[in-house]
């Protein structure tokens, strides 16, 4: 099988569906099935553990149209490799977006008649300006022609329906992680409780609001360092700005842009996340905060709110800055409550969010999708190691 995704690189800038379609590839390939994950490449990025070096090709992003953002980001190599891949392949996942990647994929897609699966991860809404809506002429008829269009909550679900009509083959997916062999642990001499912060610093995550939040505890005394990692998307100078407003305690600072692994090592240092986005789908960055065990806020506008309420596994809040500090000033005073939150949180991931329950159900998804063809599904799913020509 053939998964794309629109961008990768090494500081966690491209967010969750980079993060998603790496999990998918490395675990579909540890059970055996032949994957190839494509992408464009900002940076230095080399192959992921866990996936197979042969099934690693990412391309240097170039400016194909000035002036749109990632939007106009291509590079023909990745259109060559696309056609070739296809031609050997039984099924296309599709990491979509409004880009020229996800347009190339559904438009090669069609030409080669492959059928595609498209995980959406809530970045295709209506939309009414004048690019998106010339963009949306060609983009919306081809995904359209997808097989499954996978949505990851019920107000995405009524978005996708109001963009690509009512009988629109919409499937629930959630988003999944490997769950960490231990919580996370930190040094029992260290008894100053560490608030972390670890998403791109993108206006609608609100990481200027959670730096407010710090101010407002430590000026009033409260005993916690917080801490912020993520790459700029138009809120670091802002951070910077409070940060300095603050002086040279160093109770609140900027750990930078890391890379994947290297963030969560850093969160697992932590003993609260705080995440107060305006909105925002089914967030991996919470979701693995979660699977480490770490006591969680976050805002009624996250998709994973529901789920986060119902087994008690942190604190959700309407999101402005007071609420914020209040909700964070309940956590680090009362550890006995951070610990309950955070052991609900690794289990409500490992029962609701696990990559392994994931990958079952999209396997279950390919087999559907795959199963009017002329090769039956058996055929077509079976392990790489079964000899074929194909990839799986």
């Amino acid at each position: 099988m053939v998964q794309v995704v629109s961008l990768v690189g090494g500081g966690g800038e491209f967010g969750g569906p980079t993060t998603v379609a790496v999990g998918l590839t490395r675990e579909l390939s540890s059970r055996g099935h032949r994957v190839t994950l494509l992408a464009l490449r900002v940076g230095d990025v080399g192959v992921p553990d866990g996936v197979p070096s042969s099934g690693w090709k990412v391309f240097p992003a170039r400016r194909f149209v000035p002036g749109v953002g990632m939007l106009g980001l291509f590079n023909l190599r990745l259109a060559w490799c696309l056609w070739r891949s296809m031609r050997r392949a039984d099924i296309v996942h599709l990491h979509a977006g409004r880009d020229l990647v996800s347009l190339v994929t559904l438009l090669l897609a069609a030409l080669t008649n492959v059928p595609v699966v498209a995980q959406t991860h809530g970045m295709v809404r209506p939309r009414s300006s004048p690019l998106a809506s010339l963009f949306d002429r060609v983009f919306v008829p081809l995904l359209r022609r997808a097989r499954v269009v996978s949505f990851l909550t019920p107000d995405e679900e009524v978005d996708l329906r109001a963009l690509l009509g009512s009988d629109a083959p919409l499937s629930a997916l959630s988003n999944g992680l490997p769950l960490p062999p231990q919580p996370a642990s930190r040094d029992p001499s260290d008894t100053t409780p560490t608030v972390v912060f670890a998403s791109r610093l993108h206006p609608v995550k609100r990481v200027v609001a959670f730096a407010e939040a710090a101010r407002i505890l430590l000026d009033a005394g409260v005993d916690a360092d917080f801490v912020v990692y993520g790459p700029d998307q138009g809120q670091l100078d802002r951070l910077l700005e409070i940060v300095a407003e603050m002086g040279s305690s160093g109770r609140l600072r900027y750990g930078g842009a890391l890379g994947h692994d290297e963030t969560l090592t850093a969160m697992a240092t932590g003993d609260v996340f705080v995440l107060p986005s305006s909105i925002d789908w089914a967030p991996m960055a919470l979701l693995e905060a979660m699977s480490l065990g770490l006591a969680c806020v976050c805002t009624h506008s996250c998709g994973l709110a529901p789920a986060i309420e119902r087994a008690e596994a942190g604190l959700v809040i309407d999101g402005d800055v007071v609420e914020i500090a209040e909700a964070v000033r309940r956590l680090v005073e009362d550890p006995a409550l951070a610990r309950r939150l955070g052991e609900n949180a690794r289990d409500l991931v490992r029962r609701e969010f696990s990559l392994a329950a994931i990958v079952d159900d999209l396997l279950r998804c390919y087999v559907a999708v795959l199963s009017p063809a002329t090769t039956s599904a058996a055929t077509r799913s079976r392990p790489a190691s079964a000899e074929r020509k194909s990839e799986a």
